[in-house]
């Protein structure tokens, strides 16, 4: 017992150009609003960031230093495996 569709270029049953039009739209929509969301987030954690350091310039050096040794080690392990 098969089933038949018949089917637009889109491929979907049924569904109209207007129709596929506006669902692109919606997801262009989406896709920007996601877009703006993830931007405005990312220059909230590079705000944060910058403050820390210039608040606390040698913590960050620090961290850095320690942040290069371990890094360092690990590579240098790897390497002679």
């Amino acid at each position: 017992m098969a089933i038949e569709y018949t089917s637009t270029a889109s491929g979907m049953p049924g569904e109209t150009r207007e129709q596929r039009e506006m669902e692109r739209r919606a997801v262009i929509r989406r896709l920007d609003e996601a877009r703006q969301a993830v931007a405005e987030r990312t220059r909230e954690a590079a705000r944060y960031a910058n403050e820390q350091v210039y608040g606390h310039p040698w913590t960050s050096v620090g961290v850095s230093l320690a942040t290069g040794v371990v890094l360092g080690l690990l590579i240098g392990l790897s390497i002679r495996r």
